[in-house]
């Protein structure tokens, strides 16, 4: 399965490089697009993310963030769209937080990294300037022509993400947000998109991530939310639940741009630290409706073709899986490979000693008598143990060399 993901991650990056426009932006939702800056973050972010990167795809990363870098507007944020000048939360959020890593990726740089600072405060300060009184903040926040400064869930998610990497730096701006998103907590423990909002798993692992950034050690304060999403993953159905909006489609002076529950579920539990078997479904579902192509397609729509975003998001959830069971899965390979091994020697003994003692007459035919005297059940014993030593050191040898063979690939 590690080995499945990490193609997977690796074809999909490849058509993210391929497709990537002449600015070096990344495309909104179809390879036809014009760039997106928070598609583009997005993928700057999971691309970071990859331990398994190629000099190519540095290269890939580092034109990202130049394309980040002037698209950024005279206020600090950025929008949505190249050539809009309408700030998104959304953008902005997301491509403060891609350029707070690669700062660090790209810390021998030092001119490169000096532009990524100017641009990385100015996008903070254009967030401290945005939030709204009760500490959340909306999608579009100087867009007055509709709800753009209404308290979401969605906008308060990314807002904070842009302050993960410096939290200490705004940790009561951090705290009164928190205690904002509390106040649209509904009572069976989960979230909707704002105030009043009937809860859903997206807009419920959105929160239980972002509180994992702040709090990775206080994860017990979400035992209620996380109950409620271990509640609705028994009956849930990847394909039925792959698009939700953000925000509802008649709510003006907001682009309408599309949830993808079964990756925010995947990076929920795994920040919970759920079991790998409360995953593996919907990562089997996810390696399973992967393209030709490496790209994954956001619903069925006709009329929405979401193709590069939902990739990204893909991407990034198969990453988080890596980093946080594949420890786990190589432990366990490892652990019933001893356990063959030792089950195979001790089946070798058990064969000797048993040789011994029947053939401890050195006369062949005195041993051919004694086994011809040898009860049924006796016999169908010592036949069922060559047979399964015998299977179970094959299988050992096949897993073991198996997982070898993955080991020195990667280095």
């Amino acid at each position: 399965m590690i080995e499945q993901r990490e193609k997977a991650i690796s074809k999909a990056i490849q058509l993210l490089d391929d497709i990537q426009n002449s600015d070096k932006g990344i495309p909104a939702l179809k390879r036809t697009d014009p760039s997106c800056c928070w598609v583009t973050a997005e993928t700057l972010d999971a691309i970071l993310d990859n331990n398994r990167n190629t000099y190519a795809m540095i290269l890939f990363a580092r034109e990202m963030c130049e394309f980040l870098v002037t698209s950024q507007l005279s206020s600090g944020g950025w929008p949505m769209m190249v050539g809009s000048e309408i700030e998104s939360t959304l953008a902005t959020g997301h491509a403060v937080y891609a350029l707070s890593k690669a700062r660090k990726a790209f810390s021998k740089d030092i001119a490169f990294v000096a532009s990524l600072e100017d641009t990385i405060s100015k996008g903070i300060q254009w967030l401290k300037a945005t939030v709204n009184s009760d500490g959340c903040w909306g999608c579009e926040p100087h867009d007055t022509s509709g709800e753009g400064n209404k308290t979401r869930v969605i906008s308060t998610y990314f807002a904070l993400l842009g302050f993960s990497e410096c939290a200490t730096e705004h940790s009561q701006l951090v705290k009164t947000a928190f205690k904002g998103l509390q106040q649209l907590k509904n009572t069976d423990g989960g979230y909707g998109p704002c105030m009043g909002g009937q809860s859903t798993i997206y807009h419920t692992a959105r929160v239980i991530s972002i509180f994992y950034k702040f709090y990775p050690l206080r994860m017990r304060e979400m035992g209620d939310s996380v109950s409620f999403l271990k509640k609705r993953i028994k009956k849930f159905r990847p394909e039925q639940l792959d698009s939700e909006s953000y925000v509802p489609s008649d709510a003006s002076g907001e682009i309408r741009f599309w949830g993808n529950t079964p990756i925010a579920l995947i990076n929920a539990l795994c920040d919970a630290s759920c079991k790998y078997k409360n995953i593996e479904k919907i990562q089997d579902w996810v390696l399973k409706t992967q393209k030709d192509d490496g790209s994954w397609k956001l619903g069925n729509s006709n009329d929405h073709v979401v193709e590069t975003w939902s990739t990204v998001e893909a991407i990034g959830a198969l990453i988080k899986i890596n980093e946080k069971f594949t420890y786990k899965e190589n432990k366990i390979h490892r652990t019933k490979i001893k356990i063959y091994r030792t089950l195979s020697i001790s089946l070798a003994i058990l064969l000797a000693i048993a040789f011994i003692v029947l053939g401890g007459n050195s006369s062949i035919a005195a041993v051919r008598n004694l086994i011809l005297l040898m009860p049924s059940w006796l016999k169908t014993l010592i036949v069922s143990v060559l047979l399964s030593g015998f299977g179970i050191n094959i299988l050992s040898s096949f897993i073991y060399d198996k997982i070898i063979k993955f080991f020195k690939k990667d280095k």
